[in-house]
């Protein structure tokens, strides 16, 4: 299956967010996800890395890779890597879905807002914080403010949709929901600090404006903002 509908980063992407809903944290030579979308070439067969059994995760006799070299054990956990890779599971992306999962989120502090932290954990879930909550009922309140703010509303929404249920987020949503929901979101809450709603307003209706920003929402990327 393509990478990309599992893994899309280091610690992102369903098998992460599924790791993470089971209370295993990903770190760096402590857990790890193999392969990467941008290292698929590198192979997991390092000093102490065993190949572990999927279902119980015990180490497999055959593929107990230790502190130092052992050829026999190098060749069981190739061997195991090749016939994994050889039938992939055909329900995998879907038996992940339907598992708790928590994503990415880096805490922060919000200093031009000066409220606090943006989202708070508990236990294994990460929810909206208070202030955060209170930003999306208040909207912008600084200029210059947009583009952090978006992402900020974006992300609280995943997280915790009823959030925006007022901006028309619903239960279900795919993308083109959320989209939508953030940009009514800075269409009624931008308080006259945001110049560039104003300019993409033009001659267009509150409601056009919404469409607009909506496709703008869906076709930015990572790669370019």
């Amino acid at each position: 299956m393509p990478i990309e509908r599992v893994i899309t980063g280091r610690q992102s992407g369903l098998v992460a967010e599924v790791l993470r809903g089971a209370g295993i944290p990903l770190q760096a030579g402590v857990v790890e996800i193999f392969p990467q979308a941008a290292q698929a070439d590198r192979l997991p067969l390092g000093c102490n890395m065993p190949v572990l059994d999927p279902e119980t995760l015990e180490v497999l006799p055959d593929a107990a890779i230790g502190s130092s070299y052992d050829e026999g054990a190098l060749r069981g956990a190739l061997r195991r890597l090749e016939q994994w890779y050889a039938a992939p599971c055909e329900d995998l992306v879907p038996y992940l879905e339907s598992l708790p999962g928590v994503p990415l989120v880096r805490t922060c502090a919000v200093e031009e807002a000066g409220d606090g932290v943006e989202f708070v954990r508990e236990g294994t879930r990460v929810r909206p914080s208070d202030a955060t909550r209170h930003f999306i009922q208040t909207g912008l309140t600084e200029p210059n403010s947009r583009y952090r703010s978006e992402f900020r509303v974006a992300l609280a929404a995943v997280l915790a949709p009823e959030v925006l249920q007022p901006f028309g987020l619903v239960a279900e949503n795919d993308d083109e929901n959320f989209a939508r929901a953030v940009a009514r979101w800075l269409a009624e809450k931008h308080n006259g600090l945001s110049e560039e709603w104003y300019l993409s307003l033009g001659a267009d209706s509150h409601d056009a404006a919404v469409a607009k920003w909506t496709v703008r929402y869906l076709t930015r990327s990572a790669a370019t903002g």
